[in-house]
């Protein structure tokens, strides 16, 4: 069996948070505008039939639309990070600890969403 070794950095991570359509995109389009250097990460549109799906019933959905946001964003993020070194600077229109937290609410049965 052969390993996959991948390099990972610590970076400076920046994350806008906000309920949909609060203008966390915009922010983080605004942010980049004033430092090009920065490393922007978008959540992707694809995932708003998980969000469909969860408005409609979320006693059946909650716990398949959070893991889904959770695993979009760690593998988003991770993906940045194994390309990135110790200066780059990463900025979200979402917030991988949100994702977290919802996802062991859903498992402990606590979400209250």
């Amino acid at each position: 069996m052969q390993l996959l070794t991948h390099k990972v950095v610590l970076v400076k991570y920046i994350a806008i948070t906000g309920p949909v359509g609060s203008g966390k995109t915009s922010t983080v389009n605004g942010i980049k505008a004033i430092n090009p250097d920065l490393v922007a990460i978008y959540e992707s549109f694809c995932s708003k039939h998980f969000l469909n799906d969860f408005a409609s019933n979320k006693s059946i959905f909650s716990l398949e639309t959070t893991l889904h946001f959770l695993l979009m964003h760690s593998a988003q993020l991770l993906r940045t990070l194994i390309n990135s070194d110790h200066n780059t600077v990463v900025i979200t229109d979402f917030y991988i600890a949100h994702d977290i937290y919802f996802a062991k609410s859903d498992l402990r049965g606590e979400a209250d969403l």
